[in-house]
């Protein structure tokens, strides 16, 4: 059964040479019993078959484009300018849902008007699929927000007031993007938390193949919105 809904989804999926993993991520969004759903999709300009791939699934996507990009950001602001949902998931390839309801299952937290954020846990797998133990995803918290990222894209639903008023991601972030736009609008979010893993997300992609860079990001996104080198490190002191 479908659930039909007022509020339309979009899923936002960039790429760039995926081609090994890009359909598993497709089929993904595709099989979400959730309605309404559009899919987009920002390819970077692959070379390695990736956009014969997507190429095959295009009459069932709102949106899609494979041209050169200025990196995670910049293909995630193609994506939202694309998009019309009212609530936007950032699902990037070689990533999926943890199955067929779990747009649905966020969906059914959106009875409060004021959220602009629903989030749930986030499972691991490693290259050849395998899933790993172990969840990300923590119970919501402002003061924890300003110590550490802890909320999976893969597994956000963000209101699109929130892009509206705080803007897009910024572009001087490689890694932590993610985590920068969420302290900017630190003081006016008002979140939903799911208990239960929303999403899965493929060890090895670029905030863990570089971890001193992320982490450094990280620290620059948190002095940039006046979080001081203590209260930063409280989490890991206490």
């Amino acid at each position: 059964m479908i659930l039909d809904s007022s509020f339309l989804v979009t899923v936002i999926t960039i790429a760039y040479n995926a081609k090994a993993h890009i359909e598993e991520t497709l089929r993904s969004v595709l099989s979400q019993r959730y309605a309404p759903i559009e899919y987009v999709v920002i390819d970077g300009g692959s070379t390695d078959g990736t956009v014969e791939v997507v190429q095959r699934y295009a009459s069932r996507l709102a949106y899609w484009v494979t041209e050169p990009d200025g990196g995670i950001s910049d293909a995630f602001n193609k994506g939202i300018v694309a998009s019309s949902g009212q609530w936007v998931n950032f699902m990037n390839a070689g990533d999926v849902f943890e199955d067929e309801h779990s747009v649905a299952h966020a969906m059914r937290h959106t009875d409060d008007p004021a959220l602009n954020l629903i989030y749930g846990q986030c499972r691991f797998v490693r290259d050849d699929g395998q899933l790993l133990t172990g969840v990300t995803g923590l119970p919501f918290s402002a003061r924890r927000l300003r110590m550490k990222m802890f909320i999976p894209h893969q597994s956000s639903f963000h209101h699109r007031q929130l892009f509206v008023q705080y803007g897009s991601y910024s572009c001087d972030y490689k890694a932590a993007m993610d985590y920068e736009i969420l302290l900017r609008a630190k003081d006016q979010l008002r979140v939903r938390y799911v208990p239960q893993p929303l999403a899965r997300m493929r060890v090895g992609g670029v905030s863990q193949n570089n971890e001193p860079r992320t982490f450094a990001e990280y620290r620059r996104a948190q002095r940039q919105h006046g979080i001081g080198w203590l209260e930063s490190q409280a989490y890991y002191i206490f």
